[in-house]
């Protein structure tokens, strides 16, 4: 935590407290302001009882003379730079960095499965505009295609034409349509959702004569 002043503890004729230069120099640390102490991070987090210092983990380090300056005796080290050689810590630290990769991944992950979910509606969107073309010209007994389809003709059938209309004002369904060469309005697409519209007639027919129980036929003798 950054503080504008940190407490001072009396080391002999001298008040020493925390400072924050410190976390520059070390990314792993980190200072608890109830107990006045300095801990080290990825120790704490990811390492286990038996292989961590308690210093570091557990009680917090707060002599200041050590850290800020006071070099051990043999090694020449300060406290910090004594810990960050550690095995323990060295260890503690590559799990800390796979657990952040592992996060930028998740995130990566993420992204992409919003935009695979937004490219599914999109294909949805426009399948479901193509279905209700087809159902139009069902009902209106329009034919679906013209003499020439191709991208001389000057009328393509009503089918295209009607997609082309759709483009006009939509701009997903530009996309697809237009811009893609895969736009599913082929002959074969066409029969398929023919035939998918039928059997969706035919069955809520069939559901709403069985609800019923009793229906009546109509002919007509005209030749």
């Amino acid at each position: 935590m950054f503080k504008k002043e940190y407490p001072k503890t009396k080391f002999g004729n001298q008040n020493r407290g925390f400072t924050p230069s410190y976390f520059s120099e070390f990314n792993w640390l980190e200072y608890s302001v109830r107990k006045d102490s300095v801990f080290c991070f990825p120790c704490r987090i990811f390492g286990t009882a038996h292989q961590t210092e308690n210093t570091f983990t557990v009680i917090g380090f707060k002599n200041w003379k050590k850290l800020c300056g006071s070099r051990d005796s043999k090694t020449k080290k300060s406290k910090l730079s004594l810990h960050a050689s550690t095995i323990n810590h060295i260890n503690c630290m590559s799990r800390w960095l796979e657990y952040k990769n592992s996060l930028k991944q998740g995130s990566i992950i993420s992204k992409l499965s919003t935009a695979n979910k937004e490219h599914i509606d999109k294909n949805r969107q426009y399948i479901k505009c193509l279905i209700d073309i087809v159902i139009f010209l069902g009902r209106q007994g329009l034919p679906f295609r013209g003499h020439r389809e191709n991208e001389d003709a000057l009328n393509k059938g009503n089918f295209k034409e009607l997609c082309m209309l759709f483009s006009k004002h939509h701009i997903e369904f530009e996309k697809k349509y237009i811009f893609n060469s895969t736009n599913h309005t082929s002959w074969a697409i066409q029969n398929d959702l023919i035939n998918i519209c039928t059997s969706y007639v035919r069955d809520n027919i069939v559901s709403e004569v069985k609800k019923c129980g009793m229906f009546s036929i109509s002919c007509d003798e005209f030749r």
